[in-house]
């Protein structure tokens, strides 16, 4: 075999190594209480909670941005909360995969009562995504609505 066919070969393992990843990650379902849980398990540690959806073009270029940020950080804590249902997990996961994301906890609207679950996380946010909260360790959070870019997620991470 060539060189060439064995590096596709090698790419080929390494997507479907990354799907897996994907795959065996818990899809959680959010609902009433659900950020409150979230805040807590991740009390005393900065953390980023970013809030998508699959049919939101500027979320999926920040989820590759995230996926780089990841990559190059082993210890940056990732939240992502899908607003699509649960219905969907079969596009959400191989949205993640798509982007390589392997390592991050991965929540979805399971209310049909959206407006509820907003309120819960931000009472002055009205659905506009994707829509990003920068947690110090302290718990102070900052709310961001639009596309991030990297800037502003490493000025974040050298200040945290």
């Amino acid at each position: 075999m060539t060189r060439r066919r064995w590096f596709e070969i090698g790419l080929c393992l390494m997507a479907l190594g990354i799907s897996h990843v994907v795959s065996a990650q818990e899809l959680r379902r959010f609902t009433a209480g659900s950020y409150d849980r979230i805040v807590q398990a991740h009390a005393g540690k900065p953390f980023v909670l970013a809030v998508w959806s699959l049919t939101c073009e500027p979320c999926r270029e920040e989820l590759e941005l995230f996926s780089g940020f990841l990559q190059k950080n082993p210890q940056f804590e990732l939240v992502l909360i899908a607003t699509d249902t649960p219905a969907d997990e079969p596009a959400l996961r191989a949205a993640l995969a798509r982007h390589r994301i392997a390592r991050a906890e991965i929540w979805v609207f399971a209310d049909a009562f959206q407006e509820k679950l907003r309120f819960e996380i931000d009472r002055r946010w009205y659905g506009e995504l994707p829509r990003t909260y920068f947690f110090n360790a302290a718990g102070v959070r900052q709310g961001v609505s639009g596309k991030l870019d990297a800037g502003r997620i490493d000025a974040w991470f050298a200040a945290k």
